[in-house]
């Protein structure tokens, strides 16, 4: 167990091997929960610079697939299916578009994605957009970057209102999700 004093927050992050009894007995504590040493700088860094949300770039698709391969259960550990995979709906754009959470810092790192489809048209009066896909690196859940990641939806609907002048009231926005999906 680690604390981290920042400014008047204190995060504490528990840290076990894949085999420790204790591990079980502290499964519903409501900091990070990590296996590996390396991710305490992962989540230092987030605390001190904090994460910007960003369109995703080609080069992103590697730092998504690995997030995917550590949190949903259709690519677990596999990080080729997972690039895969992350490939496809990333070469959809702009039916399917991704965005980013990096941390800031000397050694920006990508913690988390989110990606968006848009459904039934692009020029649809009343267009739908889904949130189709979320996930945060296991090392940094429950520090807030989820949240941030739902917000890149304005940057979805000013794209589509760029190109649609069609919208005759509103855009449906559909989030979604069932239980079975998660590690």
């Amino acid at each position: 167990e680690t604390q981290k004093h920042l400014g008047k927050k204190v995060v504490t992050v528990h840290i076990y091997r894949p085999d420790s009894p204790h591990k079980e007995k502290h499964k519903n504590h409501n900091g990070p929960r990590i296996s590996s040493l390396a991710k305490v700088n992962t989540i230092i860094n987030l605390l001190e610079n904090g994460v910007t949300i960003r369109r995703a770039n080609k080069n992103d698709i590697s730092a998504i697939a690995r997030v995917n391969s550590d949190v949903f259960l259709g690519n677990k550990s596999d990080l080729k299916a997972a690039t895969d995979w992350v490939a496809c709906w990333y070469n959809a754009f702009p039916l399917y578009q991704y965005f980013v959470a990096e941390t800031g810092g000397n050694k920006p790192e990508i913690v988390g994605y989110v990606g968006w489809q848009t459904h039934g048209g692009f020029l649809r009066p009343e267009p739908v957009i889904e949130l189709e896909q979320i996930g945060a690196d296991p090392a940094v859940q429950s520090l807030g970057v989820g949240p941030q990641l739902e917000d890149s939806i304005k940057d979805v609907i000013e794209w589509l209102k760029s190109v649609n002048d069609r919208i005759e009231s509103h855009v449906y926005v559909v989030v979604w999700g069932y239980a079975l999906n998660f590690n």
